[in-house]
């Protein structure tokens, strides 16, 4: 799930919550969550970093991973160079593909339980921010529940089912925290839910089919669910959109050189020589005569 933050948040203005729940018929088969990288991984305890500085980059990213928790993880670093892309015990070297707009990526990290499990749950929770920044990761806080797994971060909840199916039994949760949160819950029956806070009504929630959300605001406290009725129709809700042409981008060996925007001038197209150079490790000098 995709949390937009840079209204509140311009440090860190994003953060993707990602929730896995793998069952397997032999409790010894090995379950990894994997996360590929342009460069190599700063692992400390269940925080995961990449960076990327070369080219033009300033990014970061900080992967918090909740489940497996601490006591039953191990994160590990698979392959030592950016071409090396392995896939389980055979290493694959990495090619430019010609048309295709994705980098690949190449050092690995794998993210398993250490205890063997028919049933394995994995959450993990990535900020996305600039390489430079100094502002700390905002905190993560794992919500468990007997149908839910999820967290809290900023003045987010996120709660995800820990089935693939949609439940009409009550929902109950609770957390702590200051000011108002939004508030999501998946893996519902589509239909409408009553929402109570501390035992007092907030609000109906009507959760459709294709969704199984429901979505509504409060602050900290105990919350339930409970399944209402079958309408799942909510009010239409009007979109209006600005389409943006996007810029000419340049690329060198697969990676996106960041740098001044190409432009088309009289039918030609205008590179920064600069920007293209560095990325080729030549030298760039500027003559004023």
């Amino acid at each position: 799930m995709f949390l937009n933050l840079k209204e509140d948040n311009p440090d860190i203005p994003a953060v993707l919550i990602v929730f896995d729940h793998v069952v397997s018929s032999n409790p010894e088969f090995k379950k990894t969550y994997l996360l590929h990288g342009a460069n190599a991984p700063q692992i400390n305890g269940t925080r995961t970093v990449l960076k990327r500085t070369e080219l033009g980059y300033n990014g970061k990213l900080v992967n918090d991973t909740l489940l497996p928790k601490a006591d039953n993880v191990k994160i590990t670093q698979v392959g030592e160079h950016p071409d090396e892309f392995w896939a389980g015990d055979k290493l694959f070297k990495t090619f430019p593909y010609s048309g295709n707009n994705a980098e690949q990526g190449g050092i690995r990290t794998e993210i398993s339980p250490l205890t063997p499990s028919e049933e394995d749950y994995f959450l993990n929770v990535m900020q996305v921010s600039d390489a430079d920044s100094q502002i700390e990761p905002l905190q993560a806080t794992l919500i468990e529940t007997n149908t839910h797994k999820g967290v809290k971060i900023a003045d987010r909840v996120v709660l995800f089912g820990m089935t693939k199916e949609k439940i009409a039994s009550d929902v109950t949760f609770n957390f702590d925290g200051d000011g108002e949160f939004k508030i999501t819950v998946a893996g519902l029956k589509e239909g409408t839910w009553e929402v109570k806070k501390d035992s007092s009504l907030i609000k109906d929630a009507v959760v459709t089919e294709s969704g199984t959300i429901a979505e509504f605001k409060g602050e900290s406290g105990n919350y339930t669910l409970t399944y209402k009725n079958e309408n799942s129709v909510r009010e239409k809700v009007e979109v209006s959109y600005e389409y943006i042409e996007a810029p000419i981008k340049i690329r060198v060996n697969n990676f996106y050189v960041h740098t001044e925007n190409p432009f088309v001038e009289n039918g030609r197209v205008m590179v920064p020589l600069r920007g293209v150079g560095d990325a080729l490790n030549a030298k760039v000098t500027w003559n004023e005569e």
